[in-house]
């Protein structure tokens, strides 16, 4: 789920592509406007397929969805969401975004538990569970540290000027 979201977000470097950019100077809205359209549309996107795929599993393996779980979900695909987006923003080359995708996700799945277990760590230390968002995810939990400053994070980013031809 991580990565091919990674992946999908590729479209924000082709948009930032210098070919690409000339036509925002003859447009009446610019490219943060543009983008952020289309963030809120593939998040809507996204998360409708995740609706799907919790009916499905619900419906085929007889479980019960929670209140929990699907808020979970929910916030968690608005994170990755998120966190690709403003990811994407750091590069230029596709081949440097793709690499460094793959790291960040193997990243975020180790520090968040997906693969080896860290509730030893977590009991030591708790801030140690703010770290990934997928330890968010596999307890059931909303990550408010990680969708707190990644909305942050964007109001950062859409609020900086942009660059202006005369």
């Amino acid at each position: 789920m991580m990565i091919s979201t990674f992946f999908l977000f590729d479209w924000v470097l082709k948009e930032k592509r210098k070919e690409i950019q000339m036509r925002w100077i003859f447009t009446s809205y610019s490219f943060k406007k543009y983008a952020m359209y289309n963030l809120i549309v593939y998040t809507v996107l996204l998360l409708s397929i995740d609706a799907i795929g919790l009916i499905l599993i619900s419906a085929v393996l007889q479980e019960s969805l929670n209140i929990s779980t699907i808020l979970s979900i929910f916030f968690f695909r608005i994170v990755v969401n998120l966190l690709a987006f403003l990811f994407a923003q750091l590069f230029r080359k596709q081949l440097q975004y793709y690499v460094s995708s793959i790291g960040m996700t193997l990243i975020l799945i180790l520090l968040g538990g997906g693969i080896l277990p860290i509730e030893g760590v977590i009991e030591n230390w708790h801030w140690a569970k703010n770290i990934s968002p997928v330890h968010s995810l596999i307890i059931g939990e909303i990550p408010s540290f990680w969708l707190c400053f990644l909305l942050v994070m964007l109001l950062v980013w859409f609020g900086k000027g942009e660059k202006r031809n005369a």
